[in-house]
Order: structure tokens, then C-alpha cells, then sequence
């Protein structure tokens, strides 16, 4: 399961996992605009990022994902 703070978010975004895996982030549009990968934390700078909303996806090594909806808002 991933946490992902806060929500709505300003400059900086922190995502946590208790798993291994990969995050990726789309746009309302399902364009992709980022991935990275996760062993427990990920801080993002979201400062460039227009204000909007966006999905950020995890997907584990044993094939578990999560979807959550953020907003960006400056």
C-alpha cells in the first residue's frame, strides 16, 4: 500500500511504500510524465508541476498497484 503527502499538495510531495517497486505519475490525460523507483520513500519536488490533478501509480515487484488521485496546487 502506498501513502502519499500531503493532499492537496504545494512544492513537495512524499510518497511511502512498505514495498519495493515503481511509481509513476499521469495526467488527467494518461499521459505519463514521470517514474521512479520506491524502496520505502520518495520525496518529489513539485514545484515546475502546473496546478491540476494527477495519478500516481505504484506497482510492486510481486504484481501489487495502487492507484491514488493527487492535486497539485500552489
Amino acid at each position: 500500500e502506498m501513502m502519499i503527502f500531503p493532499n492537496p499538495a504545494n512544492y513537495k510531495l512524499t510518497i511511502q511504500s512498505d514495498f519495493t517497486g515503481v511509481v509513476e505519475v499521469f495526467d488527467l490525460h494518461g499521459r505519463h510524465l514521470f517514474s521512479k523507483d520506491i524502496s520505502e520513500e520518495l520525496i518529489l519536488n513539485t514545484q515546475h508541476w502546473e496546478n491540476g490533478i494527477y495519478m500516481i501509480q505504484f506497482s510492486s515487484k510481486n504484481e501489487m498497484k495502487d492507484v491514488q488521485k493527487i492535486i497539485i496546487q500552489h
